[in-house]
């Protein structure tokens, strides 16, 4: 009964269920009918839903959910919505403000929608003009107030161009064309290029080099551009010098109104400059015999040396100071310099001091006069009676055959009885011989090629015999012990004959081969220029080879007495007074070949040779003396148990068993010119770098001796002659400069002196203050100096 019962009440149920599911599409029907059509229930509707929509959470969601699926599904519904929240926000404050906040926290939380967002605005900004030139005006709003959005920006900005090629030259356009359109952007950017350009030093540097390139390629392309960029420059000179330099006053002369005339300050500096240059060392020292320039020497007066009389009487020579007599014309030829007595202000002050300086010439260094015999010998002559003989590769340089050494200068005994007694002698005095200097015989280069007069030589050794110390024992025949030796038979009979071999068969020598070997030519490394006429003066077709220090071994500077005196018997006929001589005070070699090389007598100054000579030799000794021992540190004692004190380390045995042990270390000081001295001033000159910032000159100044004329009339003025400048012509300037290349490079160096003390650094500043300089002096091609300045 009971189960009879559920079954009609289910059955009812299922019944009213499907009456309501028919009812419900009606009801829904109705609604929307009465709601499109009746005002009063419309309101009342929305109210109530609103209502609803507010107090019921889970109807909201449902409300929400609804609209979304039918947003998405029903396009005219999507479309009166949109309309429906675009004219609320706009109508409705406070509805847009909840627009924003929600839309702004989405933004940030929905990674699909700020893509999506930000493509709609992409194309939005580029089909809609509106709304672009709206967006424009509010990012340049935000830019103006919102300081974390300008920094932002900013840095977006910097990234992209760094990023973003096709951004980064849309950008360059537009600067580009902004700059040209707009007057207030183009100050604002001047105004910020400049405070940066000052400020900031890396791109100072970067926007000179950019200039600088650009420049460059605009000048190789645009012709017009060039010569515009030359007047610039030109201008920019122009005012750079202008607070030097004023206008002059209208004259009539047009040429004087138009040139600009110096300030005061300016024209002391080069009066001061032109003053300092104008003599050169033509005043002579009374003690030393050196010739000096004006401001280092004073005159003499003998009365203020009271001190140790007999030194004063001794070193006060006078003999150098001309005093004119019945012989002298009306003007007299002589300079003006000597005719008073000079002396240099070192031996002013050893005098005042009652000593002798070391550079006196009563310090034995006078020097006895030249024998006439010896005075017309040529290199070779003086190189045949030489008893060591200095080999030096001596090349003539191009141009004005100025003279340079390649390599070491080697001193090598030679057997000059057996080398002159070897050679013929002449049947006349008008005969000649043609002679080649080699170091060896079976070498084909040679060291001189001349032709040697033998009465010549002949005479200067006997003269040498009853004069110098080192040539006692010299024995000369009158007949010469030659015999001749074909070319075929020099290797067989090289150690039986290592003196003289002849040269007699010139049939197996071309034409070639002699024109090279003529004296003369581009090859020719010889010191002094050779006279090729003379060749029709020699007697026999033979050229004479000798080698008279083959076989020898090289010796030392300082190890042979009277090795000077040995190597250049024409400078010491007597052998006296050379850099070895026991002198009462003692002399370093550097200032040894000091008093020599600017002592009036030019014959060492003239010497080539001898020049190269006192220059190694002052190096040897330069280096021997900038050798330092040190120790090891925690070395009291040697290995065989001595102890290391003051007097083993005076004992040079000991110095080098303490080396050789390994006990000590020998090390050299950086001497003038060597790769170590480059090194130590390249780091001083970084140094002055570092601290002063980069140099604004770099400047060259190069030696113009042959435009000089204080550099030639002061070479004749030593020699006691006056000379005009303008009517000699480039051979006889060329011959004068090269025979005097000290008294050249003085002149040089005291103009290089003059230049920064009276001119660069003076009150005029020409080109302004210089806190500092630096400058390297060098030698060019053709042997003359120049100097590379950093200022």
């Amino acid at each position: 009964m009971r189960k009879i019962v559920c079954e009609k009440q289910d059955a009812g149920l299922e019944g009213t269920s499907s009456h309501f599911e028919v009812q419900k599409p009606k009801r829904r029907d109705y609604e929307r009918e009465k709601y499109a059509t009746n005002l009063k229930f419309r309101v009342k509707k929305i109210e109530i839903t609103k209502k609803k929509y507010d107090q019921d959470a889970f109807a909201r969601y449902k409300k929400m959910e609804y609209i979304a699926r039918r947003y998405n599904t029903d396009v005219l519904f999507k479309k009166k919505q949109m309309g429906y929240i675009i004219k609320q926000y706009h109508t409705d404050a406070l509805f847009q403000r909840k627009m924003n906040k929600c839309m702004d926290r989405r933004y940030h939380t929905d990674a699909v929608f700020q893509r999506n967002k930000k493509d709609y605005m992409v194309r939005r900004y580029k089909i809609d003009k509106n709304f672009q030139r709206k967006k424009k005006e509010y990012m340049v709003r935000r830019y103006h107030t919102d300081a974390v959005f300008q920094r932002k920006m900013k840095e977006y900005m910097s990234r992209r161009y760094h990023t973003d090629c096709v951004f980064q030259r849309k950008m360059k356009e537009y600067m580009i064309r902004r700059y040209h359109t707009d007057a207030l952007f183009q100050r604002k950017m001047k105004d910020y290029m400049a405070k940066r350009y000052a400020s900031d030093l890396e791109y100072r540097s970067h926007h000179i080099l950019l200039c600088t390139l650009q420049k460059k390629q605009k000048c190789l392309n645009d012709a017009g551009f060039h010569v515009l960029h030359k007047l610039r420059c030109a201008l920019k000179i122009k005012r750079k010098y202008k607070p030097y330099l004023h206008s002059s006053q209208d004259t009539p002369n047009a040429d004087a109104t138009n040139r600009p005339v110096s300030n005061s300050l300016m024209e002391k500096a080069i009066s001061a400059f032109r003053c300092q240059v104008l003599h050169g060392p033509t005043y002579i020292c009374t003690v030393c015999h050196r010739t000096l320039f004006p401001n280092q020497v004073k005159m003499c007066n003998r009365t203020r040396y009271v001190k140790n009389v007999h030194i004063t009487a001794t070193c006060l020579t006078g003999k150098y100071v001309h005093a004119c007599d019945s012989t002298c014309t009306v003007s007299c030829a002589v300079p003006e310099e000597r005719r008073q007595e000079w002396i240099c202000h070192t031996c002013d002050s050893h005098l005042k001091r009652g000593s002798m300086p070391s550079i006196a010439v009563a310090n034995k260094l006078e020097l006895p006069p030249i024998p006439a015999e010896q005075l017309g010998l040529n290199v070779l002559e003086q190189q045949l009676i030489a008893r060591i003989v200095p080999f030096a590769k001596i090349v003539t340089l191009p141009k004005r055959q100025q003279r340079s050494v390649h390599g070491a200068v080697v001193c090598v005994p030679s057997e000059v009885e057996k080398t002159v007694n070897c050679l013929p002698r002449p049947s006349s005095e008008s005969q000649l011989l043609q002679v080649k200097l080699k170091r060896h015989l079976k070498f084909k280069g040679y060291q001189h090629f001349h032709t040697v007069n033998m009465n010549n030589v002949l005479a200067a050794l006997s003269k040498l015999k009853s004069m110098h110390s080192e040539y006692q024992d010299i024995l000369i025949r009158d007949a010469a012990t030659f015999e001749f030796l074909p070319d075929d038979d020099m290797d067989d009979t090289d150690e039986k004959q290592e003196v003289g071999v002849s040269e007699q068969d010139d049939q197996n020598v071309s034409t070639e081969e002699k024109d090279e070997l003529r004296p003369g030519l581009t090859l020719d490394t010889c010191m002094q220029p050779l006279d090729i006429g003379q060749d029709l003066l020699s007697y026999g077709e033979g050229i004479f080879s000798i080698a008279p220090a083959q076989g020898k071994k090289p010796v030392g500077f300082f190890k042979i007495p009277k090795l000077e005196a040995m190597a250049f018997p024409v400078q010491f006929p007597t052998g006296q007074n050379t850099i070895d001589e026991a002198r009462d005070v003692a002399l370093s070699p550097s200032m040894y070949f000091n008093a020599r090389l600017f002592c009036v007598d030019t014959r060492f100054a003239k010497d080539q040779s001898y020049l190269f000579f006192a220059q190694f030799v002052t190096e040897t000794h330069m280096a021997r003396n900038s050798m330092s021992i040190q120790l090891r540190k925690g070395k009291p004692v040697t290995r065989d148990g001595r102890r290391i004190s003051n007097q083993l380390l005076q004992d040079d045995l000991e110095v080098e068993r303490l080396v050789h042990s390994c006990d000590a270390t020998r090390f050299m000081q950086p001497l003038r010119g060597t790769p170590s001295y480059w090194e130590k001033t390249l780091r001083d000159l970084q140094a002055m770098i570092r601290q002063l910032g980069t140099p604004t000159f770099f400047c060259t100044f190069n030696a113009a001796e042959m435009r000089w004329p204080e550099v030639i009339t002061a070479i004749k003025a030593q020699q006691g002659e006056e000379v005009v400048f303008s009517g000699l012509d480039w051979t006889e300037k060329c011959e004068i400069l090269r025979n005097n290349p000290v008294t050249i490079m003085r002149m040089f160096e005291k103009r290089v002196d003059a230049l920064m003390t009276h001119l660069l650094l003076s009150p005029a500043q020409p080109i302004g203050e210089v806190e500092d300089y630096f400058y390297r002096v060098e030698f060019q091609a053709r042997g003359s100096p120049h100097i590379h300045l950093l200022a």
